[in-house]
């Protein structure tokens, strides 16, 4: 999961903005957010 979602952050040319309009959908990728830092955190 980590190593796909740093491509997307590494490469936003190739990845086109949405709008988020739903707050469900965005809690959503803040929580996706949150595990991955939570695993980096824990990796160290």
């Amino acid at each position: 999961m980590f190593s796909g979602a740093v491509m997307g952050i590494r490469n936003p040319k190739a990845h086109n903005i949405i709008p988020q309009t739903d707050p469900q959908r965005t809690l959503e990728w803040l929580s996706f957010a949150s595990v991955l830092l939570r695993e980096l955190d824990d990796s160290n």
